[in-house]
Order: structure tokens, then sequence, then C-alpha cells
């Protein structure tokens, strides 16, 4: 009985970390292709911005300007601005890649993974100071061309950054928790 009940663990256990290794693959091959999608998909938006249907427009568009109809000039410097937040979940997408790669090969509690997940807090935190300067920026790209007097600065905090900041800590006090959990697993491999 004792036999039967170990060899449905052993094959359960060897069940899991098959599905572990094929979903992290699979999100490491979403990862990567959102890195190389993501500035496509930036410069897309700006480039085309004025063609796009009117569901699709950026609202802040629509609260600073008249004339939904933006210039050259602003669509560039819309990009660039976009390409701060962008430029952050690019990089937030190469330490999930490796973090993944790591699944893949079995390695669930080392230092590097910690190491990767300490970044994506970190990340995370950044990401939401970033959106805060972003819409800032933004703001101010896209009433650029206004006339004196009808250009704007705004300042904005919201939900979504104190959100990201909340999320970031407590995924950095996720890392150090498991980096704790590591150190005593470790400890006690050499205690006999």
């Amino acid at each position: 009985m004792k036999i039967a009940k170990e060899n449905t663990m052993e094959k359960s256990n060897i069940e899991n970390i098959s599905r572990i290794k094929k979903i992290s693959s699979r999100l490491r091959l979403a990862c990567s292709a959102i890195f190389y999608l993501l500035p496509l998909v930036i410069i897309s938006y700006w480039s085309f911005y004025n063609e796009l249907p009117e569901g699709f427009k950026s609202g802040l568009v629509k609260q600073y300007l008249k004339d939904p109809l933006l210039p050259v000039v602003t669509r560039i410097l819309c990009i660039a601005v976009d390409m701060i937040p962008g430029a952050i979940i690019m990089l937030s997408t190469r330490y999930l890649s490796g973090l993944f790669s790591l699944y893949e090969k079995t390695v669930f509690f080392s230092e590097e993974n910690v190491a990767y997940i300490r970044k994506l807090g970190n990340i995370v935190i950044l990401w939401s100071f970033m959106d805060i300067l972003k819409q800032t920026l933004l703001i101010l790209a896209i009433t650029l061309n206004n006339p004196p007097g009808q250009r704007f600065l705004a300042i904005g905090i919201g939900t979504f950054q104190l959100s990201l900041l909340l999320i970031g800590y407590i995924i950095v006090l996720f890392a150090r928790v498991m980096d704790e959990a590591r150190v005593m697993n470790d400890e006690q491999q050499f205690i006999v």
C-alpha cells in the first residue's frame, strides 16, 4: 500500500514538473514575442494615429485638443514618450524569460531565481514612477502645438500607479522570503 502511494506521488510530481516545463516554455516564448512586438505596436499606433477609428484613440488627445489630428512632430514625440514604459515592459519580459528558462530546466529555488524575481519587483516599482512621468510628458507633447496659454502640464497619480507600486513591493518581499527559504534549505542540506 505504501509503495503504491509513493509511486502515485512520484508520478504526480513528474507530471507536475512536465507541466511546469511546458507552460514555462510557452510563457518564455510569449515574453520574447512581446519584447519584439511592443515597440512595433507603439510605433504603429502613433504613426497611424490620425487614421485610427475613434474608439482606439487616446483619451488624453480628446481631452486636451480640439482638433484630434496630430501633426507628425507630435506623433514622434508621443512615440518617444510611450517608449519609456515600453522599455520597462520590455526589460521585464527579459527578466521573465530568464525566470521561465530556469523553470524549464527545473531550477526553482536558486540565487538566480531570486535575483530575477527581485529585479521584476524593482522594475514594477520603477514602472509605477515612469508611468506618472509618461502621462505628464504625453500631455505636454500632445499640447505642445497649442497656442500659448493653451498648453498643459499635468501630473497625476492614479490607482494604476499605486497598484503597480504595491505589487512591486510585494514581489520584492516575496523575493526576500524566497531567498531566506533558499538559504535555510541550503543550510539544512549540510546538517547530518
